[in-house]
């Protein structure tokens, strides 16, 4: 299962399960002589195994079994047929041995050749093809074992050829989520190009109003003075006033001297304004800290867009946000209203987008770049907010 499944995954009492296991599928083969009542316990068996014993989505789970089970009965029908079949009794040993070990050699060549995703899953309709391919081959095999009448070489081929489709079910995946992941890594750039494009459109409309500011500061200054002059001091400090709206009427744009966290940041400033909500965000002084544009991108617009999207759903609408950098430590702090329902799995929090359909492929991400890092993400919530603070140690310019 390793093959599925992370080590830090599988649950302290994971083998006692599999010693369960063993014990119950020895126990119905010595006992009942039903084959397809072994079948039904060792596949029952063997999934309580999975589900209870690891961390992970239902979909995958299934997948782990029912292509275990699909790769070992082939083997076992192939070792039944070469070593036990019409064989003298002493050859039992030799089938068990070529089933174990056939099974132990696929698994070894599988693991060192398929790079699985072992955080992400693929959607639920590439899923079901993917555990109707080694159950149809069960179903096969069985079926291929039982009207075989002693044909021995084209039973193995046909053995053979099924073990090998099953064994290209696990490359048949890897492809599925490198497509995914793909697809992923190109709406993150179109939104980073959106984010790039919106903060040049920030940039421009705050140096025209600045270079607006300047040619008409002679005129602005002497009617301060000339306010001042009067003692109509109220007058001058609405007038101040609204000169500082001019200053600002770029949107309080977000300058932290890092092109890539300002554009996210204003683009999140701007998405929360157009839902009518409200936003406070604090960036420090980001200009010479060492990370790489895609990591922080995948950071904060991931974590900005869960929150964006937890907000629609909220009667209130307020997104706070905190940057700041500090010898050697990036701290980000996200804190957002929601409508109290958090989507848990396997003690998870997971993101409820529906344009995109590999579950929790966002947060995965998120974790992925912060335990590049060596960092921490933390999650606190109350009924009424949501926070997610991250930690990583990043270097700067000296």
């Amino acid at each position: 299962m390793g093959i599925f499944f992370d080590k830090d995954s599988e649950k302290s009492y994971t083998y006692i399960l599999y010693f369960c296991y063993f014990a119950v599928h020895s126990l119905c083969y010595l006992c009942l002589d039903f084959n397809s009542i072994n079948l039904a316990v060792n596949w029952a068996a063997l999934f309580l195994v999975v589900k209870t014993g690891y961390e992970g989505g239902g979909q995958r789970k299934t997948l782990a079994v029912v292509l275990g089970m699909g790769i070992g009965l082939a083997s076992e029908n192939l070792a039944w047929m070469l070593f036990i079949n019409g064989r003298p009794k002493s050859w039992e040993g030799f089938g068990m041995f070529f089933s174990v070990f056939c099974f132990f050699i696929l698994e070894v060549i599988v693991e060192k050749t398929v790079k699985m995703e072992k955080e992400l899953e693929a959607p639920a309709l590439e899923n079901f093809i993917l555990i109707f391919i080694p159950a149809g081959s069960i179903y096969i095999a069985n079926e291929l074992v039982g009207s075989s009448g002693g044909r021995t070489a084209p039973l193995a081929v046909s053995l053979c050829f099924l073990l090998i489709v099953n064994v290209f079910v696990f490359y048949l995946y890897e492809n599925i989520m490198e497509r995914y992941l793909s697809q992923k890594d190109r709406e993150m750039t179109m939104l980073q190009i959106e984010m790039y494009r919106k903060q040049l459109l920030v940039m421009k409309n705050a140096d025209t109003a600045c270079r607006a500011l300047r040619h008409d500061m002679k005129h602005h200054t002497l009617m301060v003075s000339e306010y001042i002059r009067e003692q109509e001091y109220q007058k001058a400090l609405a007038y101040l006033g609204k000169m500082n709206s001019s200053i600002g009427s770029s949107g309080g744009c977000v300058s932290s001297g890092n092109e890539t966290v300002d554009s996210i940041l204003n683009y999140i400033k701007e998405e929360t304004d157009k839902m009518g909500g409200r936003s406070v965000i604090h960036v420090g002084n980001l200009e010479r800290v060492l990370i790489d544009d895609f990591d922080i991108n995948v950071v904060l617009s991931n974590l900005l867009s869960n929150a964006c999207e937890a907000m629609e759903k909220a009667g209130r609408r307020e997104l706070a946000v905190h940057v700041e950098y500090d010898r050697g430590s990036l701290v980000i702090c996200i804190s957002n209203t929601y409508n109290g329902v958090l989507n848990q799995k396997d003690g998870k929090y997971l993101t409820t987008k529906k344009e995109w359909k590999g579950h929790g492929i966002g947060l995965a991400s998120v974790k992925r770049t912060v335990d590049k890092y060596g960092g921490e993400m933390k999650i606190d919530f109350t009924r009424e907010k949501f926070q997610v603070m991250v930690l990583m140690f990043v270097p700067s310019a000296s």
